[in-house]
């Protein structure tokens, strides 16, 4: 069998070990592996068809019709014979020793399933084992091993489960950055702490921005845009700012569910930095709006989350969230406006 037909094979296989049902038509083979109706096609699939019929992975149903080249209107998929499931394992148990089989070995079909990506990593690994080889990002490798950059951070629990990490592959994950200020006006010799704010939203990203420059705020060293739910893959991007523990990291987003969903997810996330509410700035907008409206569409409620978020307050603020969310209300960032920013960050 050649190159080709090795290929239109595995994928036929792939096809099959994910199929729900228990029966394969002729046709959908065709559409699958999207090849035209030509005596050439025929005989390649009725080839195919022959081999995996043999290896055990599907039987003809002999009561449908055949077509030229007799390959069965239908067939019937079956579990892997015993014998073929061995000559699978044996071919697990021969990847390279730095290579997890366990998983695998218990799981054939699975092997079969994601043969295409577990075989060039295990040449890969082979090639390169006690070679000095320089490291290169994630989607580099991911391109030099696959002519795809997308195919290791598509395929990520393929690696979990090959007992691997991008740095055995040696390569590295890239920071999404995030869009950020720094004060000018911070005055790194009068504090031994940072401060930083993320702002969820870009009009009170500026709006802080604007107050701090006006005021000439020197306490705050960054400000950060998180951009909503982006922020939780960005804020790796605090590494390249040799941010630790000792600094303080304040949030500042909608008060909704999806907002405080956000903030605690990144808190948990990164919980080795000293993350928590910006307090004053949700108190403030407390103060202001009285008649907070109805969430304008469905939101995930996460009670753990909300309950997390709440007892940093103190019981009056406390008691005015609780009716908040428990009213299904919000109040956007924006109610913290410009004029707002210059009065309460005096």
């Amino acid at each position: 069998m050649n190159n080709i037909n090795m290929e239109i094979e595995e994928k036929l296989i792939k096809y099959i070990l994910q199929k729900k049902t228990k029966t394969m038509n002729l046709s959908e083979v065709y559409k699958k592996l999207k090849l035209p109706y030509t005596p050439q096609s025929d005989k390649i699939i009725n080839n195919i068809l022959t081999n995996l019929e043999e290896k055990g992975y599907i039987q003809p149903l002999k009561t449908t019709n055949k077509d030229f080249q007799g390959s069965f209107e239908k067939y019937k998929i079956l579990k892997l014979k015993e014998e073929n499931e061995e000559k699978i394992k044996e071919e697990i148990l021969k990847l390279d020793k730095k290579i997890k089989i366990d998983y695998f070995l218990k799981h054939p079909k699975e092997y079969i399933k994601y043969k295409k990506i577990i075989i060039p990593i295990n040449e890969f690994i082979k090639q390169t084992n006690g070679g000095k080889i320089e490291t290169i990002t994630v989607n580099e490798r991911s391109y030099q091993i696959y002519k795809n950059e997308k195919c290791l951070k598509e395929n990520e629990e393929i690696l979990k489960k090959l007992g691997l990490t991008c740095k055995d592959l040696y390569a590295y994950d890239t920071y999404e950055p995030f869009f950020y200020y720094i004060n000018t006006e911070y005055k790194i010799r009068k504090l031994k702490n940072k401060t930083i704010l993320i702002i969820e939203n870009k009009d009170t990203f500026w709006t802080i921005v604007k107050a701090i420059q006006k005021l000439k705020i020197e306490n705050i060293y960054m400000i950060i845009y998180g951009e909503g739910k982006k922020i939780l893959k960005s804020f790796s991007f605090i590494e390249e700012f040799k941010i630790d523990s000792k600094d303080n990291i304040y949030y500042f987003g909608d008060i909704d569910f999806e907002g405080i969903n956000i903030y605690v997810s990144l808190k948990e996330k990164y919980n080795k930095y000293n993350i928590s509410a910006y307090t004053k700035g949700y108190e403030t907008i407390l103060d202001i709006e009285k008649t907070p409206e109805k969430v304008r569409k469905n939101q995930n409620i996460n009670q753990d989350k909300i309950e997390k978020f709440i007892n940093e307050f103190d019981k009056e603020y406390k008691d005015k969230l609780i009716e908040i969310f428990n009213n299904k209300k919000y109040i956007p960032q924006e109610v913290f406006n410009y004029e707002v920013a210059l009065k309460s960050m005096k």
